[in-house]
Order: structure tokens, then C-alpha cells, then sequence
């Protein structure tokens, strides 16, 4: 039996929508958990949340309509994923989050790409020599003051020092510090030189591979059977 939950009455509500459009939309929720037919994202519903995501007054000062929040949650499915991850990005973060995805957005493709191969470079840059690691440092500096040049405002950002040696227990630390506040997080590695976005991912990749090993310090993995040597989370 599929019943309508009473928090998506209350969102609803919140969104000042006409009783007819409740009682459509408490149809689709029922039809859609019951899946019988299945319903597609609804293409003026998605343009609608888009066109109001745009709207960089409405997102900065947070007076985003109510029924932004309110259909998303109530019924999902009638929107695609970008917009409703482009709605997290508005309003889950704060608004200077908010404006930074913004203008992430309107950062030239190729200007982007550069930037994000410079940030590669110098993630390695402590195994360079210092004319090339110079030249990695340029490269990087003239992509992020173009983007800065047209930018308002900036994203602050907590930077972390971190030991490779030490990884899993550092980390664990550090997500459960930064996990309450909403600026960035920038890692660094001790006596290493490498800095930026590059670094950070880096960061997150060694600590993926670090909760793919079996057994200890990581016991998240079993084996599937007594003669097989891989294993299931």
C-alpha cells in the first residue's frame, strides 16, 4: 500500500500551490512509488527550476520560491539530475558557495580546462626541476587571475597539512572537523610543494585506495569464498 507521507504535505503546503495541484502531483508520487508506468522527467518543470537557478539575485539574497525546494523533494522524479544538483549547490552551502557556482559556470571551457591542467602539473611539482616547476607555477597563476579578473567575491577556503604516512587516521579527523562548517577544503601533503585542486583530488584518490584494501587497519572488505581470491565490500 502506498501511502502520501505527511512531510510532502508540509512541503507542499509551504509552496502555496492550489489544491488541484496537490492532488496531481499526490497522484504522480503514489503512481511513481507503485512503478507501475513509469513517469519521465517533466521538460517545463526542469526549464522552470533552470531558469530560476539563473537568476543570481534570487539564489545570492536566498529568496528562491518556494516551490523550488518543495517539488524536488516531494517528487524527485519529475526533474532531471542537473538541476536538482545545481539546487543543492544554491542553497545547501551558503550563499557564497552559491555565487562561486554561478560563476563557476560561466568560466570559459578552454580557460577552465587549462586551469585544471595546470593544477595537475603541480601536483607534481616536487618531482620537477625548478625551471619547469617555475613555469607550471606561471601557467597556473595567469589561468586563475583571468578567472579572478571577472570574479565577485571569494570562496574562502581551510587549508590541511596532512602526512601520506598517516593517511586513513588523518583523514578521519579532518572530515570530522571540516564536516561542520561550509568553506573548501585545500590539502596539502608535509614536505611536499604541490598545492591546489590537483593535490586535493590526490588527496581523495589515496584515501580511496586506502578503504579498497583488505582486512586491517580497513576492515570493510570480506572474501567471497574460501578459494577466491577477491572479495565484496
Amino acid at each position: 500500500v502506498v501511502t502520501w507521507q505527511p512531510f510532502l504535505c508540509d512541503q507542499l503546503a509551504q509552496a502555496q500551490m492550489t489544491p488541484s495541484a496537490r492532488s496531481a502531483l499526490k497522484l504522480l508520487y503514489m503512481m511513481h512509488q507503485m512503478g507501475g508506468v513509469p513517469i519521465p522527467p517533466n521538460g517545463r518543470c526542469n526549464a522552470r527550476l533552470q531558469l530560476q537557478l539563473e537568476d543570481a539575485l534570487s539564489v545570492a539574497s536566498g529568496t528562491l520560491p518556494g516551490w523550488c525546494g518543495a517539488l524536488t523533494t516531494a517528487c524527485p522524479f519529475l526533474f532531471e539530475l542537473a538541476p536538482r544538483e545545481k539546487l543543492v549547490r544554491c542553497q545547501a552551502f551558503g550563499i557564497s558557495h552559491a555565487m562561486h557556482h554561478l560563476q563557476e559556470e560561466r568560466v570559459d571551457e578552454g580557460l577552465r580546462r587549462r586551469l585544471r591542467e595546470a593544477e595537475r602539473d603541480m601536483a607534481h611539482v616536487s618531482e620537477m626541476s625548478g625551471e619547469r616547476a617555475q613555469r607550471c607555477y606561471d601557467r597556473l597563476m595567469q589561468c586563475q587571475e583571468a578567472i579572478e579578473r571577472v570574479r565577485i567575491g571569494t570562496l574562502k577556503s581551510d587549508i590541511a597539512r596532512v602526512q601520506r604516512d598517516e593517511l586513513l587516521p588523518q583523514a578521519e579527523r579532518l572530515m570530522e572537523v571540516h564536516s561542520r562548517v561550509t568553506r573548501t577544503l585545500e590539502v596539502q601533503f608535509v614536505g611536499e610543494h604541490g598545492f591546489g585542486w590537483g593535490v586535493t583530488q590526490g588527496f581523495y584518490t589515496s584515501i580511496a585506495l586506502e578503504l579498497q584494501r583488505e582486512g586491517d587497519p580497513v576492515p570493510m572488505w570480506r572474501p567471497t569464498g574460501l578459494d577466491s581470491g577477491g572479495a565484496e565490500c
